[in-house]
């Protein structure tokens, strides 16, 4: 059996269980939901909006190498076991531009939530 059917389903169910425990809560402006493999694991659908982080190949190359030590071969092969980018972009709501620095990308994710989150509720 592969390890993904396996663990799949419970993270799955982990996740769900964690958006329902926060929006119960009513806390909460919005819940992000980082996950590389989101459309490929079927959990797009737990999701209102689906946000795209743009980065051109040689710039998560370099960033691979350097912040988590993979060669670009795991790299390549990471990126061919999954959903092609282009198709993950096609399917997402918003597209940030992750080419700069982290401020810029937060400034966008920071109007991308302003203008899909509700209200918290006052307690």
């Amino acid at each position: 059996m592969d390890l993904e059917n396996i663990v799949h389903p419970e993270i799955r169910r982990s996740i769900q269980e964690k958006i329902t425990n926060a929006r119960n809560a009513g806390h909460f402006r919005a819940i992000v939901l980082d996950a590389a493999v989101l459309f490929e694991a079927g959990w797009n659908d737990v999701c209102d909006v689906a946000v795209f982080v743009d980065v051109p190949d040689q710039l998560r190359l370099r960033r691979v190498i350097e912040n988590r030590g993979w060669t670009e071969k795991e790299f390549r092969e990471r990126e061919a076991s999954q959903l092609p980018l282009e198709a993950k972009n096609k399917q997402c709501d918003f597209v940030i531009d992750n080419s700069n620095n982290v401020g810029e990308a937060g400034v966008a994710l920071e109007q991308i939530l302003q203008s899909i989150s509700k209200p918290t509720t006052e307690t």
